[in-house]
């Protein structure tokens, strides 16, 4: 494949593939507010870096106050 690129439809079937899906929540966990492919897209979108995502999601913490992401459905 040298000197080739691979196509957008490829390239997001590997994003969902190889990416951490992030769920964000409300508060009381009872609203699903939003759901992201990979904790990278999910940085992009709150303007952190992946790695703090990943951090909030594993440990539970409340994200800005207002959200809780998770790796699992709830």
């Amino acid at each position: 494949m040298f000197g080739k690129s691979h196509s957008v439809g490829t390239k997001a079937k590997m994003s969902l593939a190889n990416g951490t899906s992030i769920y964000v929540y409300s508060l009381d966990k009872s609203t699903l507010i939003n759901t992201f492919p990979s904790a990278f897209k999910a940085g992009k979108f709150f303007n952190v870096t992946h790695s703090t995502i990943i951090k909030y999601a594993r440990k539970g913490l409340i994200f800005k106050k207002q959200w809780l992401l998770s790796m699992f459905k709830f």
